[in-house]
């Protein structure tokens, strides 16, 4: 799949299997509402494509939070914006989590939802990083993530090491099987040591 440039076919895909199907399911709804969000956090959803998510986040962050989404698809990012501008508490950026404009220790959270499977491998430490480094220093990356178990997919040590290079923390984690999905990854790390 062509996140950046997708096919006629992976545009249809999107829109009604992960928008308007998955999306709405339990599969996305009851991780999101599981997160500890009180309302007022800044978030920032990494990969957050055509808004499958963020149509949910968005709601959760009514009590003067915020959410900022970020992809590199400049299609998806416009879809997201097309489908989520009744919210006044969004933000969508198009481009590379490390360019310039994101301000270091600035958000509560981090939100990783079945996007970094589809980093390059060369960059995957780089972004991670910079991941880390929106945090503020108490705050908490959430990554899901279909796991490696025929090698098409980001295996769970990998996803640790990537994590503990970058000055992060598992304080949870679970496996989950999930329908179209598989094994699925879930983790929670938090900042240590930042002063």
């Amino acid at each position: 799949m062509s996140f950046e440039n997708p096919s006629f076919l992976e545009k249809i895909m999107e829109e009604i299997l992960e928008y308007q199907i998955l999306s709405r399911s339990p599969l996305y709804k009851a991780y999101l509402r599981k997160l500890p969000l009180k309302g007022s956090e800044k978030v920032l959803e990494f990969g957050s494509g055509g808004g499958a998510c963020s149509r949910h986040l968005v709601k959760i962050l009514s009590k003067g939070g915020k959410l900022t989404c970020i992809d590199t698809s400049e299609y998806y990012i416009s879809k997201a914006r097309q489908r989520l501008q009744k919210f006044d508490n969004i933000e969508f950026l198009n481009g590379d989590v490390r360019k310039p404009g994101i301000p270091d220790s600035s958000f509560d959270m981090v939100l990783i939802h079945f996007a970094f499977h589809h980093v390059s491998g060369h960059e995957k430490q780089d972004i991670m990083n910079s991941l880390a480094s929106k945090l503020k220093k108490s705050g908490t990356v959430f990554i899901r993530e279909p796991i490696d178990e025929k090698g098409a997919e980001l295996p769970v040590e990998e996803i640790r090491s990537l994590m503990k290079k970058a000055g992060l923390e598992e304080v949870d984690f679970g496996m989950k099987k999930i329908v179209l999905a598989g094994t699925v990854y879930e983790g929670v790390y938090k900042v240590k040591g930042r002063e």
